[in-house]
């Protein structure tokens, strides 16, 4: 899985299990939102972003790309591991060229289908 520009590195270290890449480590920290996302689908299953208008400015239609979207009020790491066990239950289940809601254990669940 990838992870974006906008989810702290350290979150990584927080997925076990996973073979986890930021987009720093391979050089695309400039990419736009769709040229990530098509460079994303040739080498991963899942994208994970914390960019809640990505759905509305990039399809997945086509891709066998799933975009997980991290629902959260910052991109704070400690914000962010409440989003952890969503997080790993959503990985268990691919939905190519879905966008999927990620929330915290309190929240609810959704997922987009392509345009």
């Amino acid at each position: 899985m990838l992870l974006d520009n906008n989810v702290p590195l350290k979150l990584r270290s927080r997925i076990s299990g996973h073979a986890v890449k930021h987009v720093r480590e391979l050089n695309w920290q400039e990419l736009r939102n769709g040229d990530l996302v098509r460079q994303a689908n040739e080498q991963f299953d899942f994208l994970i972003t914390c960019d809640k208008n990505m759905r509305h400015q990039t399809s997945l239609k086509g891709l066998s790309l799933t975009v997980l979207v991290l629902q959260s009020k910052s991109t704070h790491l400690e914000q962010l591991e409440s989003l952890l066990p969503d997080l790993l239950l959503k990985l268990l289940t691919k939905r190519a060229g879905n966008y999927v809601d990620v929330y915290s254990s309190s929240g609810s669940s959704s997922f987009s289908a392509p345009d």
